[in-house]
């Protein structure tokens, strides 16, 4: 199909992209630092926005059962979103039929049909493929979207989940600074077509003997492709070197930008929760003093007592029950000073539990690929994988999973009245959990602390074996959010890590089919949008190379303050030295912002592509046809035509960056309706606009991203200027350097900012550690 093409000045212009994106480049440098966002918007909003129409649609009531299936689908670094195509007013008449009449399945034998319904867009990553230069007299910038019809028949019948994945393992490789890459032929397109597959045939089955080997494959499935995911979920945070033999080493180098006790404090496991919640709570000393009371709950539901007694029984069938008893005790009083302690052991136990089954699993998957790898390469000797090995473990993984998943979910959900205010019965056991331990945040426990001498001795991944867990992008938002929920709360912010280490898990309980019959309204959603519904894949990658932006020195030179004026060359070069210290400061001089580099490593997110395009399509009538030499090429009309209906839901496996957060606002004010989505976090990450966004979109979103700068420098000031306690000598103008080497001797101000700077370079002060 011919491309369309469009005049460019409905478009924002690609020096504007290229503005934008350093913006986002020099926001993601400075997250943590200053405001957040823009002052008078919500830093973090927690759904949709709440000045619109509050009633839910058809299609949003369905909204939870695609946010699971977006969680189903990460495997590792993805980020996926879902979109309804047409409004599931169909669907919701076919559930009040299916609750008199279960006949109303498709029959796999006769091929189904299915009403085009879900679609998926998943973040394209720069390692996904390689890509070309850009030839001569071609737009830069361009995207192209690639749609993929998913029929979910691929996955073959009567082969296990570990059969499949071992028979798909490609030679392993090595990867960028020499890691081990661990490489299958399943693409990504492939796994979500799969996952429709073993979802289709579980919930297809009619008979328990099809039902029950359905289950398994597709558990089993999701946590071999997904577990390091999971891993990473489960340690959050980066394990440095261990401190013993630290202090001998520091006292050797030749570095002064660091101080012992921060380098000390980087060497530490960086956040407490799994510790926190695996510790042996009953050796410690209770201080009823310091420590809430027993809040009085009410008393369990026979289906609740039953659940909970099943979880207690999977402990003790897999040599994790000594000394639990029979829990829950018949009666009110499940949840008193004894109960409780029953309470955290079944917790610890669950989440110990489910550590061991998952480094387990990360272990026979690496020996697997090892093993393959060596038959592929002829190897003498060479024996090739144990699938059935890969097969038990996984399934103790999702033994695990569920039962920790299921008690999550189960006491996250049931309220506790104290007093004025609602709280749930998992926050305030958490609650009593921080206060045991006296915990203040997530990332440092104190020397009063019962846990400090466990802290210090091991970390979370010594325990797992499973190495080093490194913080790649898509993470950075849900550990900023953690750390700043401790910030208020402990207890809330183990809450987020428990919900969070359970996704998994809580999409296979609530997608997943464990009885012939639907029994309730959401399975019975569930059920039909699976069976009946039609799924597409949408990728948006780009064309050909695109690695431009402004630079982020040159930013600086021109970015407009409040007054209008760009900073003085004085203000500007201390900008970029300030972020020099902070960055040397926490992670050594190696790691260092390059300010003149106009390189840009950041892509154009899911969530803004899918927007983009439904505005295209609400615009289509409006737009001037160009040439290809000077328009902007579209996605075509086939795939814009694929957006007739507003999108009301939007369902992302991870909460929205700022810069998609401000296209959604826009979006939803544009249409007048709610959006359900997952809400944003506060880190800004560097991101592109496709060149296919129209101005005012555009437009709006530059606005917010030029206000939270101006903010961010306006921040950044301040604290330079900000008057020392004890201040330290001043250096001579010729000291004071740019972060580019210029020296600011002669400059008519640089005096002024001869104290500030001196400061930025004294490792004593500690004025500026925030």
């Amino acid at each position: 199909m011919a491309p369309q093409c469009f005049d460019k000045k409905q478009f924002i212009s690609r020096d504007d992209v290229l503005r934008y994106r350093a913006v986002t480049k020099f926001l993601s440098v400075t997250n943590g630092y200053g405001p957040s966002a823009p002052v008078g918007s919500p830093e973090q909003r927690k759904g949709p926005p709440y000045h619109l129409n509050q009633t839910l649609s058809p299609t949003q009531k369905a909204y939870v059962q695609t946010l699971h299936f977006t969680h189903l689908l990460v495997r590792q670094h993805e980020v996926v979103t879902t979109t309804m195509l047409e409004n599931n007013e169909d669907i919701l008449n076919a559930i009040r039929k299916l609750s008199i009449d279960n006949t109303g399945f498709p029959d796999p034998r006769q091929g189904p049909r299915r009403r085009q319904y879900l679609r998926w867009i998943r973040r394209y990553r720069r390692d996904d493929q390689t890509l070309s230069d850009l030839p001569t007299n071609a737009l830069p910038g361009q995207l192209k979207c690639k749609l993929t019809n998913l029929d979910g028949t691929g996955f073959p019948a009567n082969v296990s989940a570990a059969r499949y994945y071992i028979d798909n393992i490609q030679a392993t490789v090595k990867g960028a600074g020499g890691r081990t890459k661990l490489q299958t032929s399943v693409s990504w397109g492939k796994h979500v077509d799969n996952t429709v597959c073993l979802l289709r045939r579980m919930r297809l089955a009619k008979r328990m003997d099809d039902l029950r080997p359905a289950v398994k494959i597709f558990r089993n499935y999701v946590v071999i492709s997904s577990c390091e995911k999971m891993n990473t979920r489960l340690f959050r945070g980066v394990k440095k070197s261990r401190v013993s033999g630290a202090i001998a080493a520091l006292q050797q180098a030749t570095t002064e930008s660091l101080d012992v006790t921060e380098q000390l404090r980087m060497m530490e496991n960086r956040r407490n929760f799994h510790l926190a919640i695996t510790y042996d709570i009953s050796a410690v000393k209770s201080d009823s003093a310091k420590e809430s009371p027993v809040p009085a709950v009410h008393p369990l539901s026979a289906k609740d007592s039953d659940e909970v007694r099943n979880i207690v029984t999977f402990l003790k069938k897999s040599g994790h029950g000594q000394g639990l008893g029979s829990y829950p005790p018949p009666g009110k009083d499940w949840y008193n000073v004894e109960g409780r302690q029953v309470f955290h052991e079944i917790l610890s136990r669950l989440l110990n539990g489910y550590t061991e089954a998952l480094a387990m699993l990360i272990k026979t998957k690496n020996t697997c690929h090892k093993e393959k790898t060596a038959v592929l390469k002829g190897k003498q000797n060479a024996q090739g994988p144990d699938a059935q090995m890969l097969d038990r473990v996984a399934t103790n993984v999702v033994f695990f999973l569920v039962h920790l998943s299921l008690f999550q979910d189960k006491f996250a959900k049931m309220v506790v009245i104290k007093g004025q205010e609602k709280s749930t019965v998992l926050h305030e056991h958490l609650q009593w959990v921080a206060e045991r331990y006296r915990l203040e945040d997530d990332r440092h426990v104190g020397s009063k602390s019962p846990l400090y001498r466990a802290y210090d001795e091991d970390t979370v991944e010594t325990k797992s074996g499973s190495g080093e867990s490194h913080e790649i992008d898509s993470e950075k938002s849900e550990l900023s959010d953690l750390d700043a929920t401790s910030q208020r709360s402990w207890a809330a912010a183990a809450g987020k890590y428990l919900n969070l280490l359970t996704l998994h898990g809580q999409a296979m309980r609530n997608l997943g089919k464990f009885d012939v019959q639907a029994k309730d309204e959401a399975k019975k959603i569930a059920s039909v949008i699976i069976t009946k519904g039609g799924f597409r894949l949408l990728e948006v990658i780009p064309e050909y190379k695109d690695l431009e932006m402004v630079s982020m020195k040159d930013l600086l030179s021109i970015f407009p303050m409040k007054d209008g004026k760009p900073l003085q060359k004085k203000d500007q070069i201390l900008i970029m030295n300030w972020i020099h210290y902070k960055e040397e400061k926490k992670n050594g001089a190696k790691h260092a912002t390059d300010f003149r580099s106009s390189y840009f490593g950041g892509t154009c997110h899911c969530e803004v592509s899918l927007l983009c395009i439904q505005l295209l399509n609400r615009q289509m009538a409006n737009l001037r046809k160009s040439s290809p030499q000077e328009g902007i090429e579209i996605p075509e009309k086939d795939i814009i035509d694929l957006f007739l209906k507003t999108i009301t839901v939007l369902p992302v496996s991870k909460h929205c960056c700022p810069a998609c957060d401000s296209l959604v606002a826009f979006y939803a004010n544009l249409i007048g309706k709610q959006i359900q989505y997952p809400g944003s976090h506060k880190n800004w990450s560097a991101c592109s606009p496709p060149p296919w966004i129209l101005k005012d979109a555009g437009s709006h979103m530059m606005k917010i991203a030029t206000e939270a700068l101006r903010e961010r420098l306006s921040w950044i000031l301040e604290q330079i200027n900000r008057k020392p306690t004890d201040p330290s000598p001043t250096p001579s103008s010729s000291e004071v350097k740019s972060p580019e080497g210029e020296s600011m001797a002669g400059e008519s101000d640089a005096e002024s900012g001869l104290a500030e700077q001196s400061m930025l370079e004294n490792s004593e002060y500690t004025v500026f550690d925030f």
